[in-house]
C-alpha cells in the first residue's frame, strides 16, 4: 500500500481486489486439520469468544472434549457455541508455529482523491452495509459495530471517516504523513476483524431525513447520476432536505474539505438536479 500501489492502480496494472466472503462458516487451515486428525480419542478443541475492551477475543483450548462437536465440524471434534460460530464467520482457524490462532484475510489498497487531505482505501472486506456512514468526533454507541469508526477516529491525525461498502475514506489533519496513517488504518481494521468486529450498519448510522415524493425522486437521481462519480473520488453526498425549491445536502468523506467541492456542488449537483426537476429546484446548498 502506498505510492507504488497508487501508480500501479492508475496505470491499470493492479490485479482485481478480491472480495472476501464474510458470511462463510469458520474454515480450517490444512495445518489445523492435520493437528485435529492427530489428536488421540477423547481429545478435542474448544473455541469461544470472550468480551474484552474493543470487542471479543477468541480463546482456543486443546484438551479433553467438551461435549458434542459443533454442527458441520463433527469430523474435527471441535466444539463452540452457535453464537460464537456466528461471530467467527469469514475467519479461519489455523495452527501457527504450534499455537492455535484465528486469522482474517485483509487486503487494503490506498487510492488518492482530488482532496489533498483525503484518501480512500479499498478493502477486501465489506466494512459497511446499506447506506454510506459518515463520522466525525464521537460515534454513537447505538450504531452496530460502532467500534470500527471509533478506532479509526482515535488515530491521531484523522478528522473524519466515511465507510461505504468495502471502502473507507479518511480526512487527515494537514501535514500528517500519509505513510503513518496508512499503517495505522491497516492496523485498526485488522484489530477490529480479529476482535470479531463486523461491518457498520449504514442504514442505522445515517442521519438522513426527509420524506415525500419529491425527496424520494431527488434521492433516486442523486444515487443514479451524481453519487457514482463522487464515490470514485472517495466522497459521498447525503440528501438532508428539500424546502421551497432549495435542496440541502452534505458532502462527506474526501469531498467535505476538498478545494473543488464548491465546483462539484454548483457545476455538478445543482445543474443535474435543476435539469431533472425544472421549475421545482432553484439551488442546492451544502451544510
Amino acid at each position: 500500500m502506498g505510492l507504488w500501489s497508487t501508480i500501479r492502480d492508475a496505470l491499470g496494472l493492479q490485479r482485481p481486489l478480491p472480495r472476501h466472503d464474510a458470511t462463510a462458516p469458520l474454515a480450517l487451515s490444512d495445518a489445523a486439520m492435520a493437528r485435529l486428525e492427530a489428536l488421540p480419542p477423547g481429545q478435542g478443541l474448544h473455541v469461544e469468544t470472550v468480551e474484552v475492551p474493543g470487542g471479543r477475543r477468541v480463546q482456543i483450548t486443546e484438551g479433553a472434549s467438551q461435549g458434542p462437536a459443533a454442527p458441520g465440524l463433527e469430523a474435527w471434534r471441535l466444539t463452540a457455541s452457535d453464537a460464537d460460530l456466528e461471530r467467527l464467520r469469514g475467519r479461519t482457524l489455523d495452527l501457527h508455529e504450534g499455537r492455535w490462532v484465528i486469522s482474517v484475510p485483509l487486503e487494503l489498497r490506498a487510492r488518492e482523491t482530488p482532496n489533498p487531505n483525503g484518501r480512500m482505501y479499498l478493502s477486501s472486506q465489506v466494512l459497511c452495509t446499506g447506506r454510506p456512514a459518515f463520522f466525525t468526533g464521537t460515534v454513537p454507541v447505538s450504531v452496530p459495530n460502532a467500534l470500527l469508526p471509533a478506532r479509526l477516529l482515535a488515530i491521531e491525525g484523522i478528522t473524519s471517516v466515511l465507510l461505504r461498502d468495502n471502502t473507507v475514506t479518511i480526512e487527515r489533519t494537514p501535514g500528517v504523513p500519509w505513510s503513518e496513517l496508512d499503517r495505522a488504518v491497516d492496523e485498526a481494521l485488522r484489530e477490529h476483524l480479529l476482535l470479531c468486529g463486523g461491518p457498520v450498519d449504514g442504514d442505522q448510522a445515517s442521519a438522513a431525513g426527509g420524506g415525500g415524493e419529491l425527496f424520494e425522486a431527488i434521492e433516486q437521481v442523486i444515487a443514479a447520476q451524481i453519487a457514482p462519480a463522487i464515490h470514485r473520488d472517495g466522497g459521498d453526498i447525503e440528501l438532508l432536505g428539500v424546502s421551497d425549491g432549495v435542496v440541502t445536502v452534505a458532502l462527506n468523506g474526501a469531498c467535505r474539505s476538498c478545494p473543488a467541492s464548491a465546483l462539484t456542488l454548483k457545476g455538478g449537483v445543482e445543474r443535474t438536479l435543476r435539469e431533472a426537476f425544472p421549475g421545482q429546484i432553484e439551488r442546492v446548498e451544502q451544510v
